[in-house]
């Protein structure tokens, strides 16, 4: 049998020739799992950042479509000895483009520290501020340039980025002056370079700054005040202008009398060029986190009371349920400014400090009802503080003398002066207190009990204007209302308001309001003749000295829901206000006598959220409650109404929102995502970073949306794996999820999906779990989303609800804790079971269609253990927190905490080990946040020290506790929204209470030390090291529906052995590649120096010549990656298509440039013949050749000896079209490590061609 002859073009001085034995096929790989042992070690001090190794230089892809790819050094340098934290904070004040150069901005730039944002057009430089209760950008004004030395300039350039720069924006004027701009942590900084003293300057060279919506002041010492109005909104300060040598020069700025700004400095013997640096800053300083910043479960938002232009918030679980109130101020603006946290050394665990709220001028009065099961002697206060300038200091504290246990004393208040009133509902019989003050003295005037007393729960809720008093009685019968009246210093009844539809439990007075001659009260327990409690608000009137039923307001529902309407009421003359207790605020409005049916407001966040428990009606403002949000941090937002009253309302201000509390994160590979959702006047940004071989890590991108009007709060939740980015827009209106693909190297945003589109509520991309081509999200409603990608497009691949005999584990709405790897998905359901011991629902997919497969429960589980409420997936792993676990089941207050480990044996789940802390301790709620890799698990707990903590634990050695890896405040750590983990690495975000800046917030990156125990090394064929997280352009010219191979091997260049759990492929493009490796499920360890090597086929499809890009992706417990992800690019051609119309297709041109020549120039005729031609190294078979001149011999095997003889013939031509023969040197013949045949010859240089045939 003959071998076929080859034939090969050379366009190099030096070539080799390689005889290639094609690689058995292999086995697509199956995943290893690793065993471990539980046991427990002392703590060890925290692990210190390992150092690395350098490996191969990423090469940077072709830019020419029909150019050969090089290898070539990365076009950026990496910022060497920098934390990640410091590139972060670095990357928040870079200037960046506007998108789309919205309203004529070409730049703009965000100063965290200052909540101050620039934007930079033609000769003008907007200022904007954000506010701590004001989402989004407040625009200020403008300033620009308008004289120098007396002479107005009249162009006004554009603004220009300084080269190799993206830190400094500049305008170039005429006479070489330079106008600068650079954003710093402290402010941004202004600066104007002269070259030269301008001819037309005095004594004094001066520069006059132009305001528009601006006007500068002369404030205290050196310094200008640039006020909006009458509110001072920027400092112009800290004026620095200095020669060329260094030399500081005298200079001074004042405010002309048109309110700009004027600089002038004297150049006596100064040297040219000259430097003027002032600094723009907020007027407010650095806005600290001495703000409204609760942390989960305080309740921010319960209650609210207003008088004037201060209001006051209840936080009745701040502080391990002792309580707070919050005191904001308005200023001139409109804007609310935090004021004080009022609060009492002398409250214990569950006070409910803040229940209940009311204001009076400079007098604040707050309710703390106690709760006897933690304090026996719970009989329920009232604290009375009063106001002296911005001060709030604590007058007296109010008691009932009855001092009965579980008297609620305190659970509904009221102010008016120097009068107040408490009520007492839990009392034998139920009463209110009315406290006068003379002096600093408050003293019990009188008990105010109803004419016809009972053992009700008289004094539930209180309405006071002037000289009426209305008081709630929801008790279990009918429920009512009173009237009562001062006469001289008394209180006497005047009415009992009772509903018209009396109906047992509706719990009517359990709200009250009154304005004027109107009274409402709420009955959020009535039915209506529906078997849920849809609620119902009772309105009345005075005539005379009778009060009498005018309406009746019911919601209009499409079905039945457990509403609760009437959970709260504000009345204010025509206009009332209805809180529910499912997350919604309704509207009506009196005309001509009749109130309107009540409107919903379109705010939906979710029904968990509170929204409505407390609502607050103002001329112009609506704010409300909703306690429940973010955890139960709970926010209060203020609506105003633009349209009018029964219209869609602005969100105006918002209160605590829990979006702007920290940074999300996430890990893939050596790359990072940060949300920081607060960023660019809460619109968003996530931030982008890889990690060199160095260690050092280097800002490779940033995620955003075009500009949007309202702040959006994009990056709330992030997730990352390989090409693919999921981050969560969290506005309030309509939450929506937006996927982004890296595709050549850029990063492109999917359609966004929305909440309103899929049904998600508020809660919709709260929680975001992201594996291959699918990522995993929840909703309000106890839903959980697949979400798939096909090409570009998402869709919605699988609802995940419990089956039928798994109903009562539903309620996942809370759970932060889901997880997807593969096709299993897991959520955590902490309150679920019926007898509400938590589990996990575990989902699979097998041919196409996602079914429940089990719920996963702890052995020795009890109520409230909250099992679920965290959760990692890692292979056949899955590990579980129950941060409410507790050693003695009998107790309900340890939560000591701990996490439970199940495995996958193919068929089932099996709890394998239960983790807890050594020693245990009270209320460490170990378990809040777990995270699972092949390397290391961390487990998080919230100490009774108030500190947060990161356990550190190894589960290849016996389950090992390594140390603390974290320790932060119990505020500033959320491990559950902040936590990223990838083998031994770890990305922490701390919350942004984080002192000096307001929003700063920080990242924390950790590599545990593993002296390369494990180490996976990556090349190619060549032997080219490729490195975790890089990019190589290591695939092949092809055209369309040819198949090329590359070859690649790995490693194993550590100590101990490594195990493969799978190789598969990554990226938009995998389905024009394949893959052939071996078995990994049945190959052994590989042992320190053992290699094992696979074949990776590309075969690009399409009509397009364009690039084509994979990423390899390579699991296993690599000590250091355990996820090694390389991204591989290339080109693929059309053999028709003629992308640059020159007439020579895509691919032959390709070709004729692969060996260095114009097309054109030669032989047109020859060049076409190549099309047809296999040239992965340039070789064809001579029946290829198509009718090319030579004469060749066929190159024969012995079959006896299986050996033949080769010879080597090289030919030359100048133009492809005839060659010579060409006597060379006898070259240099080796063996390649793959058992290749290599032959060196020497070629004379020129621009010559030459092939190369094999004889016997």
């Amino acid at each position: 049998m003959k071998t076929p002859r080859l034939f090969l073009l050379i366009a190099t001085l030096g070539v080799a020739l390689f005889l290639s034995i094609p690689s058995r096929p292999f086995q697509p790989p199956a995943p290893k799992p690793a065993e471990a042992d539980l046991t427990h070690s002392e703590e060890v001090p925290p692990l210190l950042r390992s150092q690395k190794s350098p490996q191969a230089t990423p090469e940077a892809a072709p830019t020419d479509l029909f150019a050969p790819s090089s290898p070539s050094s990365p076009d950026s340098a990496l910022l060497a000895d920098q934390s990640l934290n410091e590139v972060l904070q670095k990357a928040r004040l870079r200037i960046r483009e506007v998108p789309d150069e919205a309203e004529g901005f070409r730049y703009e730039t965000w100063n965290p520290g200052n909540q101050l944002g620039a934007r930079f057009g033609p000769g003008e430089v907007a200022l904007d501020l954000a506010h701590p209760l004001r989402p989004g950008a407040t625009r200020q004004g403008s300033l620009r340039l308008q004289k120098l030395a007396g002479k107005h300039l009249g162009s006004r350039p554009d603004p220009i980025l300084r080269e190799g720069d993206q830190e400094q924006v500049e305008f170039h004027h005429p006479d070489g002056l330079v106008e600068w701009y650079r954003n710093r942590p402290e402010g941004l900084e202004q600066g104007f370079t002269l070259s030269h003293r301008p001819q037309s300057a005095g004594d004094e060279v001066t520069l006059e700054i132009a305001l528009e919506g601006l006007h500068a002041s002369e404030g205290d010492g050196n310094q200008l005040l640039l006020q909006n109005k009458s509110t001072p909104a920027f400092t112009y300060s800290k004026l620095l202008v200095f020669d060329s040598r260094g030399r500081e020069l005298p200079a001074r700025m004042t405010a002309t009398s048109a309110g700009h700004i004027h600089l002038a400095f004297h150049d006596a013997g100064a040297s040219y060029p000259v430097t003027v640096d002032p600094l723009i800053t907020n007027s407010r300083g650095t806005v600290t986190g001495q703000t409204t910043r609760t942390a989960a479960n305080e309740r921010f938002g319960n209650a609210l009371a207003l008088s004037n232009d201060t209001l006051v918030v209840g936080a009745e679980w701040r502080n391990d349920n002792r309580g707070a109130a919050f005191v904001f101020v308005r200023d001139e603006a409109g804007y609310w400014e935090w004021q004080a946290e009022l609060s009492s050394d002398d409250l214990v665990p569950f006070s409910a400090f803040g229940h209940s709220v009311a204001i009076s001028g400079d007098t604040i009065l707050v309710g703390a009802y106690e709760d006897s099961a933690i304090r026996p002697d719970a009989t329920g206060r009232a604290y009375v503080f009063v106001r002296n300038g911005e001060n709030w200091q604590r007058q007296a504290v109010l008691t009932s003398p009855n001092s009965e246990i579980d008297g609620f004393f305190g659970n509904a208040v009221a102010l008016s002066g120097n009068s107040a009133f408490v009520g007492a509902p839990g009392e034998a019989v139920a009463g209110v207190y009315h406290f006068t003050r003379s002096g600093t003295t408050w003293t019990m005037s009188q008990r105010i009990v109803p004419s016809d007393s009972t053992s009700g729960d008289f004094g539930t809720s209180l309405a006071l204007e002037s000289s009426t008093l209305v008081v709630g009685d929801d008790s279990s019968a009918n429920g009512s209302a009173y009237v009562f009246t001062r006469s001289g210093s008394s209180w006497n009844q005047q009415a009992k308001l009772v509903p018209s539809d009396p109906e047992p439990s509706a719990r009517f007075g359990f709200s009250v309001a009154l304005s004027g001659t109107t009274i409402a009260v709420g009955a959020p327990n009535r039915s209506n003749d529906s078997p849920t409690p849809d609620g119902a608000v009772y309105l009345y009137n005075k005539s005379g000295a009778s009060w009498n039923q005018t309406s009746k307001l019911a919601p209009d529902l499409p079905e039945e829901v457990d509403l609760q309407f009437g959970e709260s009421l504000s009345l204010l003359g025509d206009r009332l206000a209805i809180g529910d207790r499912y997350g919604t605020v309704w509207f009506s409005q009196r005309t001509a006598g009749a109130w309107s049916l009540p409107i919903p407001l379109g705010l939906e966040i979710r029904p968990e959220s509170g929204l409505g428990r407390s609502v607050l009606l103002e001329p112009d403002h609506l704010l409300s409650g909703a306690p429940l949000e973010g955890e139960g941090q709970g926010l209060v937002i203020q609506f105003s109404f633009p349209d009018g009253f029964l219209n869609t309302p602005n969100v105006s201000a918002v209160f605590n929102y829990p979006t702007q509390l920290g940074l999300s994160v996430a890990l893939s590979g050596q790359d990072a995502l940060i949300g920081a959702p607060g960023d660019n006047f809460a619109r968003g940004i996530g931030y982008l970073f890889h990690q060199a071989t160095d260690g050092s890590w280097v800002e490779s991108g940033t995620l955003r949306l075009p500009a949007a009007a309202e702040p959006i709060f994009f990056g709330f939740s992030v997730a990352l794996e390989n090409g693919t980015a999921v981050l969560t827009s969290r506005n309030l209106f309509e939450p929506s999820i937006i996927p982004f693909l890296r595709e050549d190297g850029q990063w492109q945003a999917a359609e966004s999906l929305s909440a309103q589109e899929w049904e998600g509520g508020a809660n919709f991309g709260r929680q975001l779990a992201l594996s291959g081509n699918r990522f995993l999200t929840t909703t309000s409603d106890n839903r959980a989303l697949v979400f798939a990608r096909q090409g570009q497009q998402w869709h919605l691949e699988a609802t995940l609800q419990p089956d039928a005999a798994s109903a009562s584990y539903e309620d996942f709405t809370y759970a932060d804790s889901i997880a997807l790897e593969g096709e299993i998905a897991a959520i955590g359901s902490p309150q679920g079971g019926s007898e509400n011991k938590g589990g996990v629902l575990i989902f699979s997919r097998a041919s196409g269609t996602w079914t429940q497969q089990t719920v996963l429960t702890a052995s020795d589980g009890t109520r409230f253990d909250g099992f679920g409420a965290a959760l990692s997936l890692q292979g056949n792993q899955l590990l579980v927190g129950a941060p409410r676990e507790e050693s003695d089941p009998t107790s309900s207050s340890l939560s000591e905490g701990a996490a439970y480990l199940f495995r996958h044996d193919g068929e089932s789940w099996t709890e394998e080990r239960k983790i807890v802390a050594a020693p245990r301790e009270n209320r460490a709620f170990f378990g809040s946040a777990v995270s699972l890799s092949h390397q290391s698990a961390l487990i998080g707990s919230f100490n009774s020290d108030q500190t947060s903590r990161l356990h550190l634990l190894n589960p290849n050695d016996n389950w090992q506790n390594e140390g603390t890896l974290f320790s932060g405040t119990i505020q500033s750590l959320n491990f559950s929204l902040q936590m990223a983990h990838a083998g031994n690495r770890v990305l922490l975000g701390e919350a942004s209470e984080f002192e000096p800046e307001y929003w700063a917030g920080a990242v924390y990156f950790f590599e545990v030390l593993t002296d390369g125990l494990r180490q996976l090394s990556l090349q190619d064929a060549s032997g080219l090291g490729l490195s975790p997280g890089a990019s190589y352009p290591l695939l092949p010219g092809t055209p369309m529906g040819e198949i090329r191979d590359l070859t690649f091997h790995i490693t194993n260049t550590g100590t101990e052995a490594l195990d493969l759990y799978t190789i598969t492929l990554g990226g938009p493009q995998t389905s024009q590649f394949a893959l052939t490796a071996p078995s990994l499920a049945a190959s052994p360890d590989l042992a320190s120096g053992q290699s094992l090597s696979f074949q990776l086929h590309m075969s690009p499809v399409g009509e397009t010549s364009g690039p084509r890009e994979v990423t390899l992706i390579i699991s296993s417990n690599d000590s250091a990656h355990p996820t090694t992800a390389v991204t591989l690019t290339g080109l693929a051609y059309s053999p028709t298509a003629d992308a640059d119309g020159d007439g020579l297709a895509d691919w032959p041109e390709y070709l004729a440039r692969s060996l260095g020549f114009d097309w054109e120039e030669a032989q047109p005729s020859l060049v076409a013949d190549l099309q047809e031609l296999d040239r992965s190294r340039g070789l064809v078979s001579a029946e290829d050749l198509g009718g090319l001149a030579g004469d060749f011999s066929l190159v024969t095997v012995d079959p006896a000896s299986n050996r033949a003889t080769l010879r080597l013939a090289l030919w030359e031509s100048p133009d492809l079209t005839t060659f010579s023969p060409l006597p060379v040197s006898a070259g240099e013949v080796s063996t390649t490590p793959s058992g290749e045949v290599e032959i060196e010859v020497t070629l004379p240089s020129g621009k010559s061609f030459y092939r190369a045939e094999f004889t016997e």
